[in-house]
């Protein structure tokens, strides 16, 4: 029992880290885990044991239940207010613990409705698919309910896909967008609506049941005793996952029977938000929707009887579509629903968004202007709306120096929000972006004022709905609610100018402090480290106790870069092993590891991955026209100076275009990336699974020079995440350039004494890489004959006419595509193919200060066949030049019996 509440604790903490309307369960849980945490667990996992007989236990956890009063909007001059329920964390997880087995019961029966997408359950992860488990329920997973902007972009995407595949079908699209008011607190008795469905519920599950209805009893009696908020019987308190569950449950009838109507071409609900498509003209305008808010009410009235919900009727939009108006309602339709995306940034990871929110802008540049692609300027950040300018340079061109002409006026943007705006969600992010570009304690100190003058003036407003007498006892739990929230805020902000020490340490222990990713804690402190580590005790002293999921990638890239640099020797499977351990995970086994000597003196390591859910269809690869060299020895130099705004932002949005051309691989140049760019490279390689393949730019630790090339390979898991697959290693043998400079420069420089290579398998074909100088060398050219099917080369090479016949030599002596990406001014960025002299040349470009990108649709499947199925010449039909000699000699030898 104990495992089973740990396991609820954790899905509870897990929802309030993400969860800004739950800000103070943050401070709740830095001081439950503080002060005698083992003790309050081993006390709860008893009382669940014994059957929730310990009538003093429960009865003293009860009469701690209040509500926290929170700002929902201003209007008219008057606060309107949610109420967040506040109760003891021990009735959090057996509010968790009831949710869980409830929505197992209806998983079960098959009573999750397809066409809600809000309040999600995470089915995937919540329950195991190993039957010999004692229990088909995961507690070892952290989730409960699915992300809530997963779920929105599931929902928009599909409404959006129904109107377009509609265009030529129907001769009239109606779109309405509609929600309920105050949908909390006019649900009437879900839990009827639950039981109607769950008849044959064990006594434990009822008891469970009593005890979580009479938390919800509470929370409404001292409402209404407290503040004389008139709501209705059985509504469901606002911070509770049953509610979040019920809510779902209680629409449930109203949603199978709206999406089955003759005239509904799609119907999705988002918690209270509904899209309803119609295949017909329905005559309503955004003045005059009457009529289908009558009959929506009458819908209600038919699946869930007598109710108190209400249609919005202020936010009923409607979205009318004929073949003339197509494109220009259907931009509106988008629009609107992007800037209602903004009202979900509370319940998000605040990177995840700023990414979402940068690419979804980039593809909108990249429509409209394909030479300005998106945000190319520094200065056009003053131009996006200032929660985005903010979370960009947060959490996207975090490493970036930014000029102070851009950010005094953002600062200036910030101090007018803060007057007009109490969006609490935002003033960690505030702050985390004063102590990053400002780094000034005197202005975090001036904004922490500011926002506590503000509350206070703030209520100075009316109340709407709170009874007169109890309108001063409401404004005084506002200004304590405000006042800590905008303590917890700085904590949270990780502000090295916070003077709040020892709960930054308790928040710091529970995991409520956003961590340093792997890869982000490398760009941090790599150039001031004499040494770093990558041992089970470094993670264990960085990630123990963390909620977020830390991704395979970043910790397989700082790994071997910290091997590379710090003379490390972690191996890819205990990189893969500290993942599971970080996540706890148990099983993981979608990567094949092997180590040999292909031929003496080099050392070849193969990854074969798992992965074979692509069919054998195009497949493309881009690469970008860069111009990277003013002077011959300028790259050599870049290591000193971090990267300007607009670069950074270009090679986003080349990844940006390279993901619209629906690329598979991505080639980037040698000495090109810097390490401050491979945290959001990872990220949108992930995201569009992409494989990139680059090379990063020099680096000097300890006097010693490191040239490194890294690779990623995306694949999925069982569960369908999103995986990276990464390699790095340094450059086995260094150009005559860079020997020279390092000399010059009184920097070590060496060739490896074991050269080593990387052969990824991965969707039926095998990738491996080279750095430019290294494909001289002509037993490293030679390893991979009739072994690989792709060679990657990042290059920085001005000798291209001597390299030229290297590549084709290499690419037809291997039968094998061949890809370079070099500078735009020197050329050579080319894909070959071993064809014959008129069709070697796949793809070839060079030169022009604009940078663009080129995509080119490979034939690298056919290829494949080719090469497994080819016995003799055929000069006519053959796509391909026919093998060179000894072609399988691996094979062979393999063949031969030597006894």
């Amino acid at each position: 029992m104990k495992k089973i509440i740990e396991g609820a604790y954790k899905k509870f903490k897990s929802k309030v880290y993400y969860d800004t309307n739950l800000i103070l369960y943050k401070e709740k849980i830095a001081y439950f885990e503080a002060n005698d945490f083992i003790i309050k667990i081993n006390k709860l996992s008893n009382f669940v044991s014994e059957n929730y007989d310990d009538e003093d236990y429960l009865t003293n956890l009860l009469s701690q239940i209040s509500y926290i009063p929170m700002l929902k909007k201003v209007d008219n001059n008057k606060l309107h207010l949610n109420y967040i329920i506040d109760i003891p964390i021990e009735l959090q997880v057996l509010d968790v613990l009831w949710t869980v087995y409830a929505a197992y019961s209806l998983e079960m029966n098959g009573y999750f409705s397809k066409h809600i997408y809000g309040n999600l359950i995470d089915n995937t992860n919540l329950f195991t698919k190993n039957e010999n488990e004692d229990s088909l329920i995961n507690w070892n997973n952290k989730s409960l309910f699915q992300k809530y902007i997963k779920g929105y972009n599931m929902w928009l995407g599909k409404a959006q896909k129904v109107i377009e595949t509609s265009r030529y079908k129907e001769d009239h699209v109606t779109v309405v967008s509609s929600d309920f008011k105050r949908f909390y607190y006019s649900i009437v008795n879900a839990f009827d609506q639950l039981e109607a469905l769950l008849i044959n519920s064990d006594q434990t599950f009822v008891k469970l049941t009593a005890i979580i209805k009479e938390i919800h009893n509470r929370y409404r009696e001292t409402l209404k005793n407290n503040c004389g908020l008139e709501i209705q019987s059985g509504s469901l308190p606002l911070g509770l996952s049953s509610s979040m569950l019920l809510s779902n449950i209680y629409l449930y009838k109203f949603d199978e029977y709206m999406a089955n109507q003759e005239d509904v071409l799609f119907y999705g609900r988002y918690v209270d938000d509904m899209i309803i498509v119609l295949k017909k003209d329905i005559h309503d305008s955004d003045d005059d929707i009457s009529a289908f808010n009558e009959y929506l009410s009458g819908c209600l009235e038919k699946t869930i009887g007598e109710n108190n919900l209400k249609i919005n009727r202020k936010k009923t939009k409607v979205f009318n579509f004929t073949l003339s108006s197509f494109i220009s309602e259907l931009d509106r339709f988008v629009l609107y629903f992007q800037h209602k995306e903004i009202n979900y940034y509370s319940n998000e990871d605040e990177e995840e968004i700023s990414y979402r929110r940068y690419i979804s802008l980039g593809k909108k540049k990249l429509n409209s202007n394909m030479i300005d692609k998106g945000i190319i300027d520094e200065g056009k950040l003053l131009e996006v709306e200032l929660i985005d300018a903010i979370l960009f340079m947060n959490y996207i061109f975090t490493y970036i120096k930014f000029s102070s002409d851009v950010t005094s006026e953002l600062l200036k943007k910030i101090e007018l929000e803060l007057k007009s705006n109490s969006r609490v969600s935002m003033w960690k992010e505030y702050y985390k972006w004063i102590d990053r570009f400002i780094n000034d304690k005197d202005v975090m100190e001036k904004v922490y004022s500011k926002i506590d003058k503000n509350i206070t003036e703030l209520l100075k407003l009316d109340i709407e709905d709170v009874r007169y007498n109890q309108v001063e006892e409401t404004k005084k739990m506002l200004k304590e609610t405000y006042h800590k929230i905008n303590k917890i805020s700085l904590i949270l902000s990780d502000s090295s100018i916070s003077s709040q020490k020892n709960s930054f340490q308790n928040y710091y222990r529970s995991g409520m402090i956003v961590r340093k990713t792997p890869i982000r804690y490398f760009i941090e402190n790599i150039k001031t480290a004499n040494n770093m580590r990558n041992s089970s005790s470094f993670y264990r002293d960085l990630y123990n106790n963390t909620v977020p999921f830390i991704s395979l990638w970043e910790i397989l890239m700082y790994d071997q870069l910290v091997n590379i640099i710090f003379k490390k020797k972690k191996t890819i499977k205990q990189s893969i092993m500290t993942f599971m351990s970080i996540n706890e995970i148990e099983q993981f086994d979608y990567i094949d590891v092997y180590a040999e000597s292909k031929i003496k003196g080099v050392q070849v390591s193969q990854f074969n991955i798992h992965y074979f859910d692509k069919e054998n269809t195009d497949y493309i690869i881009s690469h970008p026209n860069l111009c990277l060299d003013n002077k011959p020895d300028e790259p050599l130099k870049s290591w000193k100076y971090a990267p300007r705004f607009g670069e950074s932002a270009r090679i986003i949005n080349n990844i940006i275009e390279a993901n619209k051309n629906k690329t598979d691989m991505l080639v980037l140049p040698e000495l090109y990336v810097f390490f401050e760019w491979l945290h959001f490279i990872g990220y949108t390689a992930q995201l569009f699974e992409m494989n990139v393949v680059m090379g990063l730019r020099n680096i000097i630790v300890k006097n010693k020079y490191y040239n490194i090339i890294s690779a990623m390979y995306n694949f999925r898991d069982a569960y369908k995440h999103r995986n990276l697959f990464v390699t790095a290693r340094e450059k086995n043998f260094y150009a005559y350039d860079e020997h020279e400079w390092c000399k010059n420069n009184y920097h070590e420089c060496k060739d490896a004494l074991i050269p080593k290579y990387f052969s990824v398998t991965i969707n039926e074909i095998t990738y491996s890489d080279y750095m430019c100088y290294e494909v001289t060398d002509i037993f490293s050219r030679a390893i991979f004959k009739g072994e690989v099917d792709v060679i990657v080369i990042p290059m920085l090479n001005r000798d291209t006419s001597y390299f030229d016949a290297i590549i084709h030599s290499l690419s037809r002596d291997l039968s094998c595509c061949v890809v370079t990406s070099n500078s735009a001014s020197w050329g050579n960025s080319s894909i070959i193919l071993p064809k014959n002299t008129a069709g070697k040349v796949f793809t070839e470009f060079k030169g022009g200060f604009n940078q663009y990108l080129v995509s080119s649709k490979v034939p690298i499947y056919q290829l494949i066949d080719f090469n497994t199925t080819f016995e003799t010449p055929d000069k006519e039909n053959d796509p391909f030049k026919p093998h060179s000699a000894n072609f399988n000699y691996k094979k062979r030898i393999d063949q031969i019996n030597f006894d």
